[in-house]
């Protein structure tokens, strides 16, 4: 598989971890502190949930269970709703107030390495680790982490996020290519992203990628634009208004990496 799959193998340990495990026992109270933030995350963001915790631990601090578990629980409902960026701040936020808990930087490890801080992910596995000698999944993430190159300024490329206007002049550029039987041949070629790199080619009406040395996989259409790579792998192609491809969106579970087209 291609280099990302490399990393989210690591990021999908401790997802798998995550889902796994029971929160911690209750502390003060019956009532999830996780529970009553989530609604003010899924609206509002990580920051105002982040504030809100605050709020309540202050003036409220026996009505709601606190504990490392329940914030832990939160982060991963981010996460699992393809939100890395507010999982981050609850994470963030899980790390300041159980400082010595190894799990809590792990899952803020986790959450960096889906937002594609890469560098940031490998700092904050290595300080789980520091925390917790024996903590095997950290350690196995930081090896593969270093083994892929990664530094501690290394981010993945992200797909930018489009208007409504440029989807809808991407979608009749399709079309028009669609119609024209151009459109499979308009996404053969090479792309390049991070230290990694994948070819796209047809053979007869079906396309195949290639990453790197590996073998030839073939891409099973769920659009005109999207392909599916494995049951949990997918790509979507980026066409511009004038109809040429300028990159590709890889997606693995939360993970989007953009791999732009360079022939």
């Amino acid at each position: 598989m291609f280099a990302v799959m490399l990393l989210a193998a690591s990021v999908s340990l401790a997802q798998d971890k995550a889902e796994e495990t029971d929160p911690l026992p209750k502390t003060h109270s019956d009532q999830s502190i996780a529970d009553a933030l989530f609604k003010i995350a899924e609206e509002k963001g990580g920051v105002a949930a982040v504030a809100e915790y605050r709020r309540l631990r202050s003036e409220d601090a026996g009505k709601y269970d606190f504990s490392e578990g329940e914030l832990d629980r939160l982060g991963n409902k981010m996460l699992q709703a393809e939100r890395p960026g507010d999982a981050i701040e609850i994470f963030k936020l899980n790390a300041e107030m159980f400082p010595e808990s190894s799990s809590a930087y792990e899952s803020l490890g986790e959450a960096y390495l889906s937002d594609g801080q890469l560098g940031m992910g490998l700092v904050t596995y290595k300080k789980a680790l520091a925390l917790d000698p024996e903590n095997e999944n950290a350690a196995e993430t930081v090896r593969r982490l270093e083994k892929a190159g990664i530094k501690e300024d290394s981010e993945l490329p992200k797909p930018v996020e489009e208007t409504d206007e440029e989807i809808a002049v991407s979608a009749k550029a399709v079309k028009l290519l669609k119609l024209e039987g151009r459109l499979y041949d308009s996404y053969l070629g090479k792309y390049e992203f991070l230290n990694s790199h994948m070819v796209i080619t047809k053979k007869g009406e079906k396309l195949f990628i290639q990453f790197g040395p590996a073998a030839k996989r073939e891409l099973e259409p769920v659009s005109d634009t999207e392909f599916s790579i494995s049951p949990i792998d997918s790509i979507i192609f980026k066409v511009e208004s004038d109809g040429t491809v300028s990159g590709a969106t890889l997606k693995h579970h939360v993970h989007k990496i953009f791999a732009k087209k360079i022939r």
